[in-house]
């Protein structure tokens, strides 16, 4: 039976309790892929439905794996242009004079 896409899901878990572990549930396709291949991570249930198609993983792997990044920020033109000159003025008065050699 397929799942719909709300039910294909990503779910990381962690706490201080845990000793650095953290806990991933996927029924998404590229994150079950993802994790299969992962060094550290540890296969530890594997979900099925009444035929016996996998429909989600659940893995362990330590807590320093994990990474989330922020996607890129949008940025106006406006706040592109006052960014270039705070860096400007910032490189100017940071420029000493160099005293000519004698």
């Amino acid at each position: 039976m397929k799942t719909t896409a709300d039910e294909r899901e990503t779910v990381i878990q962690w706490s201080d309790a845990d000793n650095g572990t953290a806990h991933v549930y996927s029924s998404q396709t590229s994150m079950m892929r993802k994790m299969a291949k992962h060094p550290k991570a540890k296969l530890v249930e594997t979900f099925t439905d009444d035929s016996g198609a996998v429909t989600g993983v659940r893995y362990e792997l330590p807590l320093e794996c994990l990474r989330i990044r922020a996607g890129r920020r949008r940025v106006s033109e406006a706040q592109r242009e006052t960014a270039r000159r705070n860096v400007a003025r910032a490189q100017s008065r940071s420029a000493t004079p160099v005293a000519p050699s004698v």
